[in-house]
């Protein structure tokens, strides 16, 4: 079977999302023989050929032009990064560009499995090929605590957004410093959308900036040991993970699918704290991580803070932890290039949704039926 990866002419990517990308790309080459092509290029595809469209994001409008071009024999792969919801309202409000084809949607963690086998009409419509790095180091790298015997650091690094929850970390970090002071917190990214004001006030992309630097301000006037970094450089993180003991992440956004972030701190000897969230759950049979609950109660998300503060001062060492294993046994799962049936659509309840949670106030209030899998 003729194999194709279709190229993203789009140069705004996440870096994480690059990565996995990149991992999946090198992954289809070692068992395909694969070649790569542009959006512009597949009205040239033979009939019967396997498509991969694996990329991170695709022009929406040559996306809309070509893929009805595509012989119907042909099978296709769709890989789907962060928030399924979101991404396959495209496809929803183009149905016809799906009608009778071959094709599986591709997802990397078992919350946005269980999230697409309510939204398809044929659950079979979406397989699961978890997330991966290609590439990881035998050996964790190593550090030198010797210099820092009584002071604890605790860090955060990724983007500083609204549902990233940075501004909550630095608040509980606040009440539990009070009682700990030998501990610190550490905080390096760039910061979303500062001082972009624009209704409604409780979306995912509004105040990111504020609410951080007023958490910020805060915790350091009461005299918490808060330190922010600023938005490192990919060679100055490594520096930055090397000087601390600790990471957390207390993410409750759509998007949070795996968590690159949590494996450069694993690979650091990083004892890793995470919400028991989203794709952050498949993390949790990985030594020296511990997961926090997250409630929710009357349209709100807790945290319980109990819980974080205990694991903070449980003094497990995430040393000779099970990351390449963990790793190595995602990698090996592969994808069933034959069975594919053809598209039957979505589901009812899917399709009257409009919005997506993307626009949402508060995207687990819409489509609470579908996107629950992320908390429970």
């Amino acid at each position: 079977m003729k194999s194709y990866w279709v190229i993203s002419d789009l140069t705004k990517r996440w870096f994480s999302a690059n990565m996995l990308s990149e991992s999946y790309l090198a992954r289809y080459k070692r068992e395909l023989d694969l070649v790569s092509i542009k959006l512009n290029q597949l009205t040239d595809v033979e009939a019967g050929a396997l498509i991969i469209f694996g990329d991170i994001h695709y022009d929406s409008a040559i996306l809309k032009e070509v893929i009805l071009d595509i012989p119907l024999s042909c099978h296709i792969l769709f890989h789907l990064y962060g928030d399924s919801f979101t991404r396959l309202k495209f496809f929803e409000a183009h149905n016809d560009l799906l009608t009778g084809r071959k094709i599986k949607f591709v997802v990397g963690s078992k919350t946005s499995l269980a999230i697409c086998q309510k939204i398809f009409a044929d659950k079979n419509s979406v397989c699961y090929a978890p997330f991966f790095v290609d590439y990881l180091k035998n050996d964790s790298l190593k550090k030198n605590k010797e210099t820092r015997k009584k002071v604890k650091k605790i860090c955060y690094f990724g983007r500083i957004s609204y549902f990233k929850n940075v501004h909550i970390l630095i608040d509980l970090f606040r009440i539990f410093s009070r009682s700990h002071p030998e501990y610190e917190l550490h905080i390096a990214g760039g910061i979303d959308n500062y001082r972009w004001k624009n209704n409604p006030s409780g979306s995912y992309f509004n105040y990111a900036g504020e609410v951080f630097s007023d958490a910020l301000r805060d915790a350091q006037n009461e005299g918490a040991k808060v330190f922010y970094h600023g938005e490192l450089s990919r060679e100055k993180v490594s520096d930055f993970l090397m000087e601390m003991d600790m990471f957390i992440s207390l993410g409750t956004c759509e998007e949070e699918d795996f968590g690159l972030a949590v494996i450069e701190a694993l690979q650091h000897n990083l004892k890793v704290i995470l919400t028991r969230w989203g794709g952050y759950r498949e993390f949790e049979s990985v030594k020296g991580v511990a997961l926090v609950d997250v409630k929710y109660k009357n349209k709100t998300l807790f945290i319980d803070e109990n819980q974080l503060f205990n694991h903070i001062l449980d003094a497990q060492d995430s040393s000779n932890h099970s990351m390449v294993n963990f790793n190595d046994l995602r990698k090996k799962q592969t994808i069933d290039y034959e069975d594919f049936i053809k598209f039957e659509g979505f589901q009812e309840a899917y399709r009257i949704l409009k919005s997506t949670t993307f626009f949402n106030k508060e995207f687990f209030d819409h489509g609470e039926e579908f996107v629950s899998s992320m908390w429970l």
